[in-house]
């Protein structure tokens, strides 16, 4: 055989042997399959009464389940704290200061029973800086005293038992809006979540939407993003505490109310499915232990359609959504099944980033008599299909306001 002949093979079994372990890794990071769906746990660990179930270690997806380390479904029960997402980084006196949780939040949450916590964050405190120009490169500059404070609070979280899912804040886009009263009459003194050195101080809803709509169509400032998630993941590359990322909360938010400017913005506008790929692979690069949540939404109204146009290509996803309704039965029964059908299909798990026990968000407002009821058929469903869910706001359950609210979440566990 000459050598040329002898090259020639060698270069083609290396190329085989590329293309065979290409596709074993592409087998082993996607989605199970349905025969391989058939395999997947569909057992949660088990747990005492009124205590949620513990979730062993770091967590992948199988079919449409969570799965923890000791191969039990983990079904993530949680509660949103929000106070590392605030910022006031336009400087109005309107915008309120990050803040580390309470103390008293993670001894409470595993007391309480919960298994978990969305913790939320936000771009503009991890970049509370705009990047400089050094050398002719540009240069990114990353809040190093509140990336320990975010350290602080998953270590005090992590040490009581109580997992974290890490979730990119937005509301209403940046703290540059202030003054804003939204379309449902609802009134915002500042917004939240990307810088406000990307912007001009403004009350115009026209001139947040707009903000926002650019957001999604620039490669650049998608770019930023991905490049900020990715430094908060990395920072627990090695901390099994930290078991999910929510890519952008209410990613969705030009879709689901008529703002002033929003006319003609449909979820292609948007391109969600492309952004969560490039950001989901962005933190993957930071850690690839995180399971990464997509925040989808259904329409409430004709013409019906999903915020998301197409299953993101990502390994370990997760389609996640906010569930409100009227009443459970059968208002929201009917639309958590189109929620369920959809993962279903995509043969991923469902999760629930957002639920406020069918009481009004407003602490002024009139509580419904039949909040309990509905809740408990909402928790009874979850259960009983292993989705998981996370309650809005701690303050709420801190307060326990109104009488009962703990009691009846723990029917969920």
């Amino acid at each position: 055989m000459t050598t040329l002949l002898r090259a020639a093979l060698t270069r083609a079994s290396r190329s085989l042997l590329a293309a065979l372990t290409g596709a074993s890794l592409l087998v082993a990071a996607g989605p199970a399959t349905h025969a391989a769906a058939a395999t997947c746990p569909t057992r949660v660990a088990s747990h005492p009464a009124g205590k949620a179930p513990r979730i062993a270690g770091w967590v992948h997806t199988c079919g449409n389940k969570i799965v923890d380390s000791r191969r039990h479904v983990a079904r993530a029960d949680a509660v949103g704290i929000w106070d590392l997402s605030r910022d006031n980084g336009s400087g109005s006196s309107l915008c309120l200061h990050w803040a580390k949780p309470s103390p008293a939040s993670a001894p409470n949450l595993s007391r309480w029973g919960f298994n978990s916590v969305l913790l939320y964050v936000s771009w503009a405190n991890v970049e509370a800086r705009r990047p400089t120009t050094v050398n002719g490169h540009l240069v990114h500059h990353y809040n190093r005293t509140y990336l320990r404070a975010l350290s602080s609070a998953v270590h005090a979280y992590a040490s009581r038992g109580v997992k974290v899912i890490l979730a990119m804040h937005n509301n209403r886009w940046s703290s540059a809006f202030t003054n804003l009263t939204t379309p449902k009459g609802v009134y915002i003194p500042c917004g939240a979540g990307a810088p406000s050195w990307l912007y001009h101080r403004s009350s115009s809803l026209t001139d947040m939407v707009r903000a926002e709509k650019n957001f999604f169509n620039s490669p650049k400032l998608i770019g930023w993003f991905a490049r900020a998630w990715k430094v908060v993941a990395h920072r627990f590359a090695r901390n099994r505490g930290v078991i999910g990322a929510d890519i952008l909360h209410e990613a969705y938010d030009l879709l689901a109310q008529p703002y002033p400017g929003s006319s003609g913005i449909g979820p292609r506008t948007l391109h969600l499915a492309s952004f969560y790929e490039r950001v989901g692979r962005a933190i993957h690069k930071g850690n690839r232990h995180l399971v990464l949540f997509t925040p989808d939404w259904y329409s409430w109204s004709r013409p019906h359609y999903f915020a998301i146009t197409r299953k993101p290509r990502l390994p370990k996803a997760v389609e996640d959504f906010e569930f409100y309704a009227k009443n459970w039965n059968p208002s929201g029964l009917s639309r958590m099944k189109k929620y369920r059908t959809r993962s279903n299909n995509w043969h991923r798990p469902a999760w629930v980033e957002e639920f406020f026990a069918y009481l009004p968000t407003s602490r002024t407002a009139t509580i419904r008599p039949s909040w309990k009821t509905n809740s408990k058929g909402f928790l009874s469903y979850m259960k009983r299909k292993k989705v998981g869910w996370s309650f809005a706001s701690y303050s709420r359950l801190y307060d326990n306001d109104p009488s009962g609210l703990r009691r009846v979440l723990k029917t969920g566990f």
